[in-house]
Order: C-alpha cells, then sequence, then structure tokens
C-alpha cells in the first residue's frame, strides 16, 4: 500500500489533487520506484514501532481486564491505545520524517543524503520534526484504531451469533472473517476521521525545523492561506490506502496470535504428556 500512501502525502505537501500527485511522482524519473520512496525507513520504524506498540497495548489490556470492573473494559482500550503509541513514539517519528520527506522529493539521493542533510544543516533534533504533531493526529488515531477495532469485532461477534440463531446473549470467539470487517471499517472510519490532524504533520514534517511552532500553529496557518477545504487534502488517498493497510495489518496480527496460541497449546499437550 506504500504507493497510495506517497500519493497521500505529496497531496498533502503540495495541496494537489489526485491525477496532479500521481503525475508528478511519475515525473520524477525514477519510473514504478518513485512510488516507493522512503519505503526503508518506514518498513525498519513502523516494524520496530509496531512491536513495541503491540507488546505495550496486549499488556496494558491484561493489566486492565485484572484489575478494573467489566464496565469500565471498553473505555480503558481507547486509554491503553494511548498509552502504546506514546511508548512506540520516539522510534516512529524519525522513521516517519525520513519517508516523509523521500515521499515529498526533498532528498533526490536518497535516504543517505537526507540523513546526512538533516544531521548537518538542521542537527540532531530535527529527526523529531513535528513529533508534537505526530502525537497530535496518532494518539487519538491509535485510541480509535485499536479501540475501535476491538470494539467492531465485539459487535460482529455478537451480530454473527444473533443471525445464525445463537441468541444475543451467547458469547463466543471472533473469526477470520469478523476481523477483516472490523479492520475495513476502522481503517476507513478512522482514516477519514483524522485526515486533517495527517495533513497537519505533513506540513509541519516536510517544512524546515522551527518554520511551522507547534501543529496549532501550522493549522491556523494552513487555515489562513488555503482555506477549510485543505484539512481534507488527501483524505481519499489516505481512506483508499487505510481501508485495506489495515485490513491486512489486523488480519496478519490476529492470524499471528492464533498460531502463538496454538502452539502454546500443543506444548502444554506435550509437556503434560511427558
Amino acid at each position: 500500500m506504500h504507493p497510495v500512501d506517497t500519493v497521500k502525502t505529496v497531496q498533502q505537501a503540495s495541496g494537489l489533487s489526485i491525477k496532479q500527485a500521481i503525475a508528478s511522482v511519475a515525473k520524477s524519473g525514477k519510473g514504478v520506484g518513485a512510488f516507493y520512496e522512503g519505503i526503508v525507513p518506514y518498513a525498519i520504524a513502523d516494524g520496530l514501532s509496531g512491536a513495541v506498540k503491540f507488546a505495550a497495548y496486549e499488556k496494558s489490556k491484561i493489566w486492565c481486564t485484572e484489575h478494573l470492573s467489566d464496565d469500565w473494559i471498553p473505555a480503558s482500550r481507547f486509554a491503553c491505545a494511548a498509552l502504546a503509541f506514546v511508548c512506540c513514539s520516539v522510534i516512529l517519528v524519525p522513521g516517519e520524517l525520513l519517508k516523509q520527506r523521500l515521499q515529498a522529493g526533498m532528498y533526490p539521493g536518497g535516504l543517505l543524503q537526507g540523513i546526512r542533510l538533516i544531521a548537518t544543516q538542521e542537527g540532531p533534533r530535527a529527526f523529531f520534526t513535528g513529533y508534537s504533531a505526530t502525537l497530535f493526529r496518532d494518539v487519538p488515531y491509535t485510541m480509535l484504531e485499536l479501540g475501535l477495532y476491538d470494539l467492531l469485532k465485539s459487535a460482529a461477534v455478537k451480530a454473527r451469533i444473533r443471525f445464525s440463531g445463537g441468541g444475543s446473549s451467547q458469547k463466543g470467539s471472533s473469526r477470520a472473517f469478523d476481523e477483516l470487517l472490523a479492520a475495513a471499517a476502522t481503517g476507513g472510519l478512522v482514516g477519514f476521521a483524522t485526515n486533517p490532524l495527517d495533513v497537519v504533520k505533513t506540513r509541519m514534517m516536510t517544512s524546515t525545523a522551527g518554520v511551522l511552532r507547534g501543529p496549532l500553529n501550522a493549522g491556523k496557518i494552513l487555515l489562513r492561506d488555503a482555506g477549510p477545504k485543505a484539512f481534507l487534502t488527501g483524505a481519499t488517498a489516505r481512506v483508499a490506502w487505510l481501508m485495506p493497510f489495515t485490513t491486512i495489518y489486523f488480519g496478519c496480527y490476529e492470524l499471528t496470535k492464533r498460531t502463538l496460541d496454538s502452539i502454546k497449546q500443543q506444548q502444554k499437550i506435550i509437556g503434560v504428556a511427558a
């Protein structure tokens, strides 16, 4: 899904339409590879930060389940998600910064040139340019993403059981279809809802460090210069990216969890038999 994200970033950084953004990327002279600019820092940073995010999320969910009443569990999922993103943000932001600047064509020489120029011209702190804007976007995004996914997945399970004649009070575990349906809905809804925050973050990360002083300042300047419609720039591409992305993302996540649980159960059976 990275090419769609590249188009979205070019749109938000330059205020172009989808067609104009695609044409702009295609004319860069790098062929199909232009749509994959920034994939290396993104894959590394997102992989490592994703591991931290889900570890923190699962651990905090277990703690909440053990210490809170059932009435507080739905709300606690959103708090756990916020904590999870804060834990992984230190890893994510430098990779996201490099990814977006490469996507916007700021470093024709590639990743190593980008790292060198940031370090020498802007200083080491510049690798965290847009950190506040990333928190501004991704704390609510992650709260909605993980919290809403869990709630929609539970709703899908209940609906499936009810329509199959099992009764609304019957409990059951989720199946792949429940998870994929919940993931697709989550990606589309949350992607569109947080697009204004994403536009602000992109503008901050693709500007020189210190030019835009915080997300609120960046938002005011964008509103003044381009009007309210600017906050919806790239919304179509963002939804088109996040719906399949989130479906694949959570699908792999749930499949991995089930596989690991199955291995653990087999090890227990072997241990008992021995």
